[in-house]
């Protein structure tokens, strides 16, 4: 039996625990915040405007609308994953909850409904197939390299999510995931202002479904899958092994981290490290240097100024001043104005950013960092291996609220009505399609 094969008699029969199920709501509620963040940023309103047809009498504006699920699945991918405060599963650099959320929320409304057992099972079997395919193209590592593994795993997830809620056979199945891994190619293409890369996966999300909905039509690809097809393709070395072994076992779904603020992953654990220097008792106007150390790979991507408002997220001494002098701005999603007062640059230019591969160990399962803060007195060193959110120090109910109430900034109703029901669907997972409708006319 091919890997194809394998991996889609996993997605159509697969059973879950109630445990699961709860994993699998927490991971989904986390994720009808970030899509209700998101349509409140100004990237989120752009890309909504331009794929709803807003200024209808603008020819190109014209030409790009279509109301129908795709559309609406792109959309709403696009925009949850832009907020940057979305799930990441470190070991395959992939954040699967905005592609198969999203394709379970949106096929759900179009289909008439389905049970929050199915909902949440559908969940499950598309984050291992998007964690898995991440890992087979060794995402934490070629992300560096310009190849950004959730955008190349969206269409899989999304196919994979698409068949098991339509109830797909077992071959269906399979020449979905075929043809869904020919519809992206993981190229990353950044931008500044308004940057196209949330669109091309919001397009991978919907082609994912598309390839599932063409497969119960039908249509056909090969299941013949090998790590040389991977090579031969996109020049990507491959482990074809990883996409099925271990498969039955304990779901991906819980090595996915939580993210408790607006930051990316990468950067978290600097941050983490400072903000413990600070807790154990150093005084900010005493710092004098901090050196942060990385793996490798990190470095370009997070030791740089906050440019524009991607760079900000990603900027370590951004993100370590202002978890000092301004820890609110690590909540602020949509980073409208980038924070430059005196106190923030002077820190800035006090952190430095070096490579230490022997941090590489336990790489990609663990992002180990190290921190050392030098002030006049003493030199705090911290090591940080797990930080708030992962699977290890798992973010509680309170640490939920505060993420959730904190980002979203509201006192009105509405918003806490948005915030009590996501926090109720962690405990009673027959809530969590209620709760993605709620979110849904919250940000409607």
């Amino acid at each position: 039996m091919t890997a194809l094969r394998q991996l889609a008699e996993y997605i159509v029969g697969a059973t879950f625990t109630r445990t699961d199920l709860e994993e699998a709501s927490l991971h989904a509620a986390d994720t009808f915040i970030a899509n209700a963040c998101g349509c409140q940023t100004t990237e989120g309103q752009k890309i909504s405007s331009l794929l709803n047809g807003a200024d209808h009498g603008v020819l190109p504006n014209r030409l790009l609308t279509e109301s129908d699920l795709l559309q609406r699945l792109s959309l709403r991918s696009a925009i949850t994953r832009l907020t940057e405060i979305d799930d990441i599963h470190r070991a395959s650099c992939v954040t699967p909850g905005v592609v198969v959320v999203s394709t379970a929320v949106e096929l759900w409304k179009a289909s008439g409904g389905c049970s929050a057992a199915s909902f949440l099972e559908a969940i499950i079997v598309g984050y291992e197939a998007m964690t898995r395919l991440g890992r087979v193209i060794q995402g934490a590592d070629v992300v560096y390299r310009g190849i950004w593994p959730t955008y190349f795993c969206a269409a899989v997830g999304s196919a994979t999510v698409t068949a098991r809620l339509l109830g797909l056979s077992e071959e269906a199945t399979a020449h979905a995931l075929s043809m869904a891994l020919t519809l992206s190619t993981g190229g990353v293409n950044r931008g500044n202002s308004f940057p196209f890369r949330w669109m091309t996966l919001g397009r991978a999300t919907a082609d994912g479904c598309y390839a599932a909905i063409v497969a119960a039509n039908g249509f056909t690809g090969t299941s013949d899958l090998s790590d040389t097809w991977f090579h031969q393709t996109y020049g990507l070395q491959s482990n074809i092994a990883l996409l099925t072994s271990g498969l039955g076992d304990t779901p991906q779904i819980y090595q996915c981290s939580l993210k408790p603020y607006c930051a990316a992953k990468q950067a978290i654990p600097s941050i983490e490290g400072m903000k413990r220097a600070l807790e154990s008792g150093v005084r900010i106007d005493d710092v004098e240097e901090i050196r942060v150390f990385v793996p490798p790979q990190f470095v370009t991507m997070i030791d740089h100024p906050p440019a524009n408002r991607l760079f900000s997220i990603s900027s370590v001494p951004y993100g370590l001043a202002i978890s000092a002098h301004l820890p609110e701005q690590l909540y602020n999603v949509s980073r409208d104005g980038i924070v430059m007062n005196p106190q923030v640059l002077d820190l800035m230019n006090r952190v430095s950013v070096y490579p230490d591969a022997g941090l590489l160990a336990d790489y990609p399962e663990v992002w180990a960092t190290r921190v050392e803060v030098r002030t006049r007195h003493e030199t705090r060193v911290e090591d940080v291996v797990e930080t708030l959110g992962d699977p290890e120090m798992r973010l509680d109910m309170q640490g939920l609220e505060q993420k959730w109430r904190t980002i979203l900034d509201t006192g009105d109703s509405d918003g806490v009505r948005l915030v009590r029901l996501c926090l109720e669907v962690v405990c009673d997972v027959e809530r969590v399609i209620e709760a993605a409708m709620e979110v849904a006319g919250y940000v409607g």
